[in-house]
């Protein structure tokens, strides 16, 4: 271990000076040591490391919050979403986390916050109680947050790309997929999700859009010699059009 020493003494090189083994060890031991946010700066140095980081970090990052944990952090979600999506979310990232499934360091402890955040909004008195919490806690502090801030929040975990074959464009899970190697529900060839700028798709097309997640979640993919992780987890997308 004598590789995480040179490294906490000296600033960090590119990923081109480190081995993917030495990167993941260097994200577990910022694990082990609740450096959740070191963790994270780090992982974004490395868009190869396992998408699967980025995920169980951010669910460690909102499950540590000071004073309460952000429940709706730790599942992804809008604090109005409704009950079907906060079920959707949880599913998702249980099968991601579950040990079983995934044994990557801290998948375990990131599973049981995904649980809890499950337990406590899935039950319509605790979750009313949190919310009345939360509304509490937003209204003691000296400086309120906009009401834009929520929007902002949301849009900034997720971001656009195009798919290269068909020119698809879709909205993703920041965390989960940017610059990382994804299958396309559209054409069903396989791309490096980078981001991309555009407008909001309208009405009809978010209509549309909806109808083409359903085929894409649905439909299963074609086999290929990738790793399971870096390919479209189900739910990821939010849109394609």
């Amino acid at each position: 271990m004598d590789s995480f020493v040179t490294v906490e003494n000296k600033p960090l090189p590119t990923d081109m000076e480190f081995t993917m083994e030495e990167a993941t060890q260097i994200v577990e031991k910022k694990l082990s040591e609740k450096d959740y946010v070191g963790a994270m700066k780090f992982i974004n140095l490395f868009p190869n490391l396992d998408g699967r980081w980025n995920t169980m970090i951010d669910v460690y990052i909102c499950g540590s919050n000071v004073g309460e944990s952000d429940w709706y952090g730790v599942l992804g979600v809008d604090p109005l979403s409704d009950d079907e999506t906060v079920k959707k979310h949880y599913k998702q990232l249980a099968l991601l986390l579950h040990p079983d499934k995934n044994k990557c360091y801290g998948a375990e402890g990131a599973f049981k916050l995904v649980s809890e955040a499950w337990c406590l909004l899935s039950d319509k008195v605790q979750r009313s109680s949190y919310d009345q919490r939360r509304k509490n806690s937003k209204q003691g502090k000296s400086s309120k947050p906009k009401a834009t801030d929520s929007s902002k929040q949301r849009k900034s975990r997720t971001f656009w790309t195009m798919c290269r074959s068909c020119k698809t464009k879709g909205e993703f899970l920041r965390h989960w997929n940017l610059n990382k190697a994804i299958l396309c529900p559209n054409c069903r060839q396989i791309f490096i999700a980078t981001e991309i700028t555009t407008k909001e798709p309208n009405k009809t097309t978010k209509k549309a859009s909806h109808q083409q997640q359903q085929w894409s979640v649905q439909d299963k993919a074609p086999k290929t010699s990738l790793p399971r992780h870096l390919l479209l987890l189900p739910g990821n997308v939010h849109q394609f059009h």
